[in-house]
């Protein structure tokens, strides 16, 4: 029985957001309790930065493979292979991750599962979504895990308090095992089957590599704020309190950003990629007004900066599916190689700030989002060209037929 089509949306995208919260819990959960990881293993402050380093550093390397095998496999047991990696990091972590080698193994596996999580959601979505919903729906998705990063980190304090912080991971095991049993189970939303993906290099591999490094732009940008903005508002004469509350709020608008945002592409005539440039460039003014001191303008700056280089990944996403609909999860894999960008530019940013200070580190921010914005742009004006050439070339070939 087919299904109505408000129905086919949300099962679609509540069954792509569940599967993305979990690959990237495992990661959301170390960062929230590295402090109980120091104090209980006596991990350094630089090891809790590599957390993140093997996290989305195997996500960068994975990119490729993953991408042509999800293109090649059933949806159903690629988001399976995804949530059971998850669940199996999340039982890991707290059992037998006592030394930070083991640690960030186990967070590269968890890396690997958000890879293929975020392929085979995104090839899901733009096989079974009409074009003129594929942006919200991948929005939503990608708002998903930021939602549940900060009613993660709200939750945390109290569960950690009363049951230990070992009680969070048995929370999310118990969470992954549940959804395998209902993807398993599931007969309402269509998964999609295995197909015979396009071999050889992409096309247009031009616009691909600007892909790239808008993405390796955004994320490294807006990373550095999430690493760094408590850190610096202190230094500056905040208190923690209040820091963590002006970082709150600034997560709060990515999360509106990305939901948003998908629904005015679907809505209006403003196409993705420049939704994209118009969300980094406005990341890249608040990385200027945190170069400042006046509280006022830095916490402005910090909703500005992550709204805008946190916020744009559904948009982002729902460009470049929507221009490589064949191998949605192949190029999925291939722009995920940006996620290095959230390896390399905070650790770019520390020592920029640790040898000159705050304010010339955010002015570095801005110039990387204001790039990448600049690379988004670029992106989409050689994509159109692409698009033009194309209908050119098909309107030439259909004359010259009719004429023979």
């Amino acid at each position: 029985m087919t299904q109505p089509p408000t129905v086919r949306f949300r099962s679609l995208v509540s069954t792509s957001a569940a599967a993305v919260v979990m690959s990237t819990l495992p990661f959301f959960l170390a960062g929230s309790l590295a402090h109980e990881f120091r104090a209980e293993f006596g991990f350094s402050l630089v090891e809790v930065g590599l957390m993140s380093s093997a996290f989305f550093g195997m996500m960068a390397l994975s990119g490729i493979p993953i991408g042509r095998a999800v293109d090649r496999v059933p949806a159903r047991v690629a988001l399976l292979t995804a949530v059971g990696l998850a669940t199996i990091s999340l039982a890991a972590i707290p059992t037998v991750a006592t030394t930070f080698p083991v640690l960030a193994g186990i967070l590269a596996l968890a890396g690997a599962a958000n890879a293929i999580s975020e392929a085979t959601t995104n090839r899901l979505l733009s096989e079974a979504i009409p074009p003129h919903q594929l942006a919200s729906a991948v929005s939503f998705k990608q708002a998903a895990p930021a939602f549940a990063s900060t009613l993660t980190g709200l939750a945390l304090p109290s569960v950690v308090f009363f049951f230990g912080w070992r009680a969070n991971y048995l929370l999310g095991v118990v969470a992954g095992l549940v959804l395998m049993i209902l993807l398993v189970r599931s007969r309402r939303v269509p998964l999609g089957h295995g197909r015979r993906a396009a071999s050889g290099p992409l096309r247009r591999p031009g616009p691909v590599a600007l892909l790239v490094l808008t993405l390796a732009g955004g994320f490294g940008a807006s990373s550095a704020v999430l690493a760094f903005f408590v850190e610096s508002s202190v230094s500056g004469g905040w208190s923690a309190g209040a820091a963590g509350w002006v970082l709150a709020a600034a997560s709060t608008a990515a999360i509106v950003a990305r939901l948003f945002s998908g629904v005015v592409v679907d809505r209006t005539r403003l196409d993705g990629l420049g939704l994209t440039a118009i969300l980094i460039g406005t990341g890249s003014v608040g990385f200027v007004l945190l170069s400042f001191e006046a509280p006022a303008v830095v916490a402005s700056g910090a909703i500005l900066a992550l709204g805008g280089t946190w916020g744009f990944a559904g948009v982002f996403f729902s460009a470049v599916i929507q221009n490589f609909p064949r191998s949605a999860g192949r190029v999925t894999g291939v722009v995920q190689i940006g996620a290095a960008g959230a390896v390399a530019f905070p650790a770019a940013f520390g020592a920029i700030a640790e040898r000159f200070g705050y304010a010339p580190a955010w002015w570095s921010a801005a110039v990387l989002a204001l790039f990448a914005a600049t690379l988004a742009f670029s992106a989409r004006q050689m994509l159109r060209r692409a698009l033009v050439d194309a209908s050119g070339a098909a309107a030439v070939t259909t004359d010259a037929r009719d004429s023979g």
